[in-house]
């Protein structure tokens, strides 16, 4: 049993990565500083872990809370190329932001015999943001003249709740190298939320003189609930000494309720009318079926490895306010290759492809008018199709424990076909429309490569 507690003012929050293998604690997360702002935080935990029954038996748990708020001001400056003009922008906001994180997590193994390894894993998590924001903007065409100027001010009081339970079960058969394995995966989430927002625009003419304003004050509100479930049953089967069969299936369903509401206070004070062009109430419905096979070949110090797995996803999205409802197949390809090579206990070379069909998220198909605002659009795009992205990784490493050498290398190489992007059109008003949209014939590429040598300094 262990506990801790820290205070920052440098953004740092939680443990480091060699203290939670001190206390036992693997859990991730707890940073969430973006690095804006001056920030204090707070944070403490404890750790409980226990073995029993002839270790036959354990529990590792854990808890843990953060509480961080962030002052600051930023500067924005930049220049949009147009075919009608220039327009250059100038902002500058502030903003004051505080948020506090409870999160608990248990871990319980039970290993019946050596063949049988029963694991249950529940973690939840409650959250709590406030925010506000003060931002002021002056845009100008290229000869300097003005554009628009913008006022716009925001606060919003945000809560989110996660739960999840996790389930799996790993058993050996009689026959060598023959197991079955079973996964289920539950994670259920709601998050509510309130706050206002104002905007106030002023635009004028070539002359430099004001010809138009308009005004948007919006309270918002928002109830959302989130369901994720999925069953995933692998099988493996020695086809000889050295060939094995994989084969796995898997199905997931996730349910959606979007509920974002925005009442217009400038065309209705009282706050009693839903303004539809910046709310949302949609509800999304996706299952999926994936199905896989895979050989696995391995001879004394050489393992190698192919195989492809297929997914088919239906998703269904109805939007309330808009009155329309959306429906789309996908069809996915997940092909996978590897080779490893072990020459000794501190020497090996690993080299793996891995491909996977990107499919367009409900909010890119459908976008949150929620996210609207005086000067910002998003569109819908219900035709977008897959991406599909390749991944080439590999690495190398050695080490000398006598002489305390280590040495090594490792690299990716990724690239995406018809990648879903974010289209953005600005008009000559300085208005930003949104649209998310394939880049057929196009493709993404990223890369790198790591290389490290270190030896032991016998002066020192």
């Amino acid at each position: 049993m262990s506990a801790y507690g820290t205070v920052s003012n440098i953004g740092r929050t939680g443990l480091g990565s060699a203290d939670k293998e001190k206390i036992g604690d693997d859990e991730e997360g707890g940073e969430n500083y973006s690095g804006k702002g001056l920030p204090r935080a707070v944070s403490g935990g404890i750790h409980y872990d226990k073995k029993w029954n002839a270790d036959k038996e354990s529990i590792n748990s854990n808890y843990k809370f953060n509480l961080l708020d962030v002052e600051g001001e930023e500067e924005t400056n930049s220049q949009n190329n147009l075919p009608t003009g220039i327009i250059l922008s100038s902002a500058h906001s502030n903003f004051s932001n505080s948020g506090t994180n409870h999160k608990a997590n248990s871990k319980y193994i039970l290993k019946s015999d050596t063949t049988s390894t029963f694991t249950v894993f529940a973690d939840g998590a409650v959250n709590n943001s406030k925010n506000t924001t003060n931002r002021s903007t002056a845009n100008l065409r290229g000869d300097s003249s003005r554009l628009y100027d913008n006022i716009s001010s925001g606060f919003n009081d945000y809560d989110l709740n996660a739960f999840n339970v996790n389930l799996s079960w790993e058993k050996k058969l009689k026959k060598y190298g023959r197991t079955v394995s079973i996964y289920s995966k539950n994670n259920f989430s709601n998050d509510v939320a309130k706050g206002e927002s104002r905007s106030n625009s002023n635009f004028y003419d070539v002359n430099n003189n004001q010809d138009s304003s308009a005004v948007l004050h919006l309270r918002r509100s928002m109830n959302d609930n989130w369901r994720a479930l999925s069953l995933n049953i692998n099988y493996t089967e020695p086809l000889t000494s050295r060939l094995s069969l994989l084969l796995n299936y898997t199905l997931n369903n996730e349910d959606n309720r979007d509920d974002k509401r925005s009442f217009n206070l400038v065309d209705h004070p009282l706050g009693n009318i839903i303004d539809t062009a910046f709310s949302t109430r949609m509800n999304a419905s996706l299952w999926g079926n994936q199905a896989g096979a895979a050989l696995n070949y391995a001879y004394k110090k050489m393992t190698v490895k192919v195989g492809n797995n297929i997914k088919l996803v239906n998703i269904d999205i109805a939007d309330m306010y808009a009155v329309s409802e959306l429906s789309r197949s996908f069809t996915n390809w997940y092909p996978s290759a590897s080779f490893n090579y072990k020459f000794s206990n501190y020497k090996a070379i690993n080299v793996s492809y891995n491909g996977s069909s990107i499919n367009p998220s409900r909010n890119q198909l459908l976008p949150f008018r929620y996210n609207n605002s005086q000067l910002i659009t998003y569109l819908a795009n219900t035709a977008l199709g897959n991406s599909f992205n390749n991944s080439l990784n590999g690495y190398f490493y050695a080490s000398k424990i006598v002489t305390n050498v280590y040495y090594g290398a490792n690299f990716n190489y990724t690239l995406t076909s018809n990648p879903i992007t974010q289209s953005i059109l600005v008009d000559p008003s300085g208005a930003y429309t949104y649209r998310f949209v394939n880049m057929d014939g196009y493709t993404n590429n990223s890369y790198y490569l790591n290389t490290y040598y270190s030896k032991k300094n016998k002066g020192c």
